[in-house]
């Protein structure tokens, strides 16, 4: 979402409408064979240099809150599969300016709102049961751009900097609310993930590099992607399906780059012939959801292939703290406990739809394992209790003050 210059206003529009006319459908050109795409929602409207959709989150109600740049906060329906006939057509849910929007394992949405030079509040915390009601400034005077939220600790990472380019990746505490340098890289740097066992982050910067960034804040050139690519959303293959092992970028030039860890110099193109692509979501299928000027575009792995990103819905939150939790010794050392919370939360986000009782009880003894075994764990209990809160208003829990 690389830009010099963004003004941002708020205005709160209580009242939903709908969004200007369908344009005609037009998704990538090419598509890898691994993947089948589809257009899900169009008809957004780019406002400012070309930037239209930009950050991208999946609720537990099948819905999406996408921050359509300079033009309001928007919801619509996310279509099962496989490809509705039609996009969804998005609504807007309020007028509030965001860039980049993460669920964090608290399970409030948290949104950016991009450069700032005066002080504004760059991270904010949106309320109400959709998300559509009033918005709080969490941490100012970081003029953030990108949002990522560490599995691991549940804190919010921000690219931010001065209005004449973003350098720095911030650690924002949620409380009490702070914020400190976390690694300072000289570089414009836009879209960020954690990895989803919480050992490292990914940045992507405006030279084409993607950079890693160990939790010491130490940074290093992963790859450098062909001129002119411009890397901006990240998001991560799924531990356990075919994608392991590889990260994926949403490109400004239209494309979608993936990029293999181990040997990320041999990075290839999955999709290209779209248009202006920004930051990505993950939904609770684990497809892609890549947010482009106009529409977002799905992106699902074939033959079990799934994305995840922290961050991008409460059941992707609680796979990658669980991952994180028991990736290393940070709050689990006992192989025995990592072992039954990886069975218990294996398979439990692909039961939230068909299974929301299901879901429910194993969360419930998931919830009651960690508080038994792993109480340091508090960043997996965080997100367990984030998802059983969300599905209670649609499956009542049997352990709700756990």
């Amino acid at each position: 979402m690389k830009i010099q210059k963004k003004v941002t206003s708020l205005a709160l529009l209580l009242a939903f409408e709908w969004v200007g006319a369908e344009p005609a459908r037009a998704a990538y050109s090419f598509v890898d064979s691994r993947f089948n795409q589809c257009d899900i929602s169009v008809g957004f409207s780019p406002i400012l240099s070309g930037i239209g959709v930009t950050g991208i989150v999946a609720l537990p109600d099948g819905t999406a809150r996408v921050a359509n740049f300079q033009d309001g906060f928007f919801s619509f329906l996310l279509p099962g599969q496989p490809c509705p006939g039609l996009p969804n057509s998005p609504t807007r849910a309020s007028n509030f300016q965001h860039a980049d929007l993460s669920l964090g394992l608290d399970g409030n949405l948290y949104a950016t709102i991009g450069f700032s030079n005066s002080g504004g509040a760059d991270i904010r915390r949106l309320s109400g049961p959709l998300f559509t009601g009033s918005s709080s400034p969490l941490v100012s005077g970081l003029g953030a751009l990108g949002l990522a939220v560490d599995p691991l600790t549940g804190d919010l990472f921000v690219t931010s900097g001065s209005v004449a380019g973003s350098q720095n990746v911030n650690r924002a505490t949620i409380t009490p609310p702070s914020f400190s340098v976390f690694a300072s890289t000289g570089k414009f740097l836009d879209g960020l993930a954690w990895s989803p066992d919480g050992l490292f982050l990914l940045a992507a910067a405006s030279t084409g590099q993607v950079l890693i960034i160990d939790r010491n804040g130490l940074s290093s050139v992963l790859v450098q992607l062909p001129p002119g690519t411009t890397p901006d959303g990240i998001v991560f293959g799924e531990p356990g399906t075919p994608l392991e092992g590889f990260a994926y970028t949403n490109n400004n030039n239209g494309t979608v780059t993936e990029i293999p860890l181990a040997n990320p110099s041999a990075f290839t193109t999955i999709a290209s012939g779209g248009n202006r692509g920004d930051f990505v979501g993950v939904d609770s299928q684990g497809c892609l959801l890549l947010s482009q000027v106009d529409r977002v575009t799905r992106l699902c792995g074939k033959d079990g292939g799934r994305f995840i990103k922290p961050g991008a819905s409460l059941c992707a939150n609680l796979l990658a703290a669980a991952l994180a939790a028991t990736s290393c010794d940070f709050c689990i050392v006992n192989p025995e406990v990592k072992r039954v919370i990886n069975e218990l939360v294996a398979g439990l986000c692909g039961n939230v739809n068909c299974s929301p009782d299901g879901t429910q009880l194993t969360l419930c003894d998931l919830i009651n394992f960690v508080k038994s075994n792993a109480p340091n764990c508090k960043a997996l209990l965080m997100a367990a209790r984030a998802l059983r809160d969300a599905l209670s208003a649609v499956s009542p829990s049997p352990c709700p003050n756990a």
